[in-house]
């Protein structure tokens, strides 16, 4: 994608986490910003060493119905809106987030665009 470097630019940049990730089966994951490390608690680079984890498994056991949930609605209707639950960070603490998903067009192949707001109240 010509522009890519300085759309990472911009998603880096922003407050809240962002994922973009492809329409594959697996959700093969495109890129993530600087502000989702800093809520989930690891870097970039220990993240790519656990990488091949199931996004599943950084969700709360409680609250994984949710991330199902979700994963029908995108089917049904390509988005997600407001959606909230716990992740667990690297230290084993949890944080609420808030989700919002869209599908998006990039390079003629869909793929998703995941915000998440740590809504955690201290």
């Amino acid at each position: 994608m010509k522009y890519f470097a300085e759309y990472k630019k911009i998603l880096d940049a922003l407050p809240c986490g962002i994922v973009i990730y492809d329409d594959s089966p697996q959700g093969k994951e495109l890129y993530f910003n600087d502000a989702f490390f800093k809520i989930i608690g690891y870097t970039r680079e220990e993240y790519l060493k656990i990488k091949n984890r199931p996004f599943e498994s950084y969700i709360y056991e409680e609250d994984r119905y949710i991330y199902h949930r979700n994963q029908k609605t995108i089917a049904k209707i390509g988005k997600v809106e407001n959606s909230e639950y716990r992740v667990v960070c690297k230290d084993k603490s949890l944080r609420w987030v808030q989700l919002n998903i869209s599908t998006i067009k990039l390079a003629k192949e869909h793929a998703y665009f995941a915000s998440f707001v740590d809504i955690t109240k201290n």
